[in-house]
């Protein structure tokens, strides 16, 4: 018997054509499809966007006959798992979300609460090349942005320490002898020098005002905070009917602004 009569006669068995399984008759196997698609899936900013080349696979797992639509709902499977991994990746990372996809869209899953289950290979990952170059620009700048403030707030501290050393003579001459340790005999000399600029120091130093705090506060502080104070000081200036305060503080606005154009 050849393999063709064999199965013939394997399908024309009991149970209205189709063979007996544990007392139900077999359905057969799943009806499957499959089918090129093109994705926009959004990427960290929802608006700038990856385009991926997809073959969608479905297969169709109810009892009714499976639906004409049925490789437009496993697309709308394949769709929202995908988005899953695009949402988390800058439009720079087109390589790594075209293996994620493979990664995600290996296996089969259900597609929502229907009897359609989906999975997906992905063949290529695209993004607009100007919209690329001008993510990646503004990706350099907050590094070199965020760069900056770290020198910043490592220069605060470090003066920060150096000025309670100088206002604080025994503390300074134990330093300069950790560093110096080969010198006992300068220690008197350098300790007096010490006690003479802490003297020095303590009457020229400036009684804190809260400009000066607020100064301190906004160095190396990020823009947006920046931002937030200006706004807040325009609208008491404002209340209180110093206009020329608000106009002034515009002013200095503008000058950071060009500043950081011109960085």
């Amino acid at each position: 018997m050849t393999v063709t009569a064999w199965w013939r006669q394997f399908r024309a068995r009991e149970g209205n054509g189709m063979p007996q399984t544990n007392g139900h008759a077999w359905q057969g196997w799943a009806p499957m499809a499959h089918a090129s698609a093109t994705l926009t899936l959004p990427s960290t900013d929802a608006h700038l966007c990856f385009t991926a080349a997809v073959t969608v696979q479905a297969r169709w797992r109810g009892s009714e006959p499976a639906p004409e639509t049925l490789i437009d709902i496993a697309r709308e499977g394949i769709t929202r798992r995908a988005e899953t991994v695009s949402r988390q990746r800058s439009l720079t990372e087109s390589q790594r979300v075209h293996a994620e996809l493979n990664t995600v869209l290996l296996d089969w899953g259900q597609v929502g609460s229907t009897p359609v289950e989906s999975r997906g290979h992905c063949t290529s990952v695209q993004a607009d090349p100007h919209l690329v170059e001008a993510v990646a620009g503004r990706e350099q700048a907050a590094a070199r942005e965020q760069a900056a403030s770290w020198r910043v707030t490592e220069r605060v501290r470090h003066t920060d320490q150096l000025c309670g050393l100088l206002l604080d003579p025994l503390r300074a001459t134990a330093t300069w002898f950790l560093d110096n340790p080969d010198k006992p005999g300068d220690l008197v000399g350098v300790a007096r020098q010490f006690q003479q600029l802490r003297g020095l120091l303590e009457a020229e130093k400036r009684e804190e005002t809260v400009g000066g705090l607020l100064d301190e506060f906004l160095v190396g502080s990020d823009p947006a905070v920046r931002v937030w104070l200006a706004g807040v000081a325009r609208k008491v200036f404002e209340q209180y009917g110093r206009q020329d305060l608000a106009a002034r503080l515009g002013n200095v606005e503008e000058l950071r602004a060009d500043d950081r154009t011109d960085s």
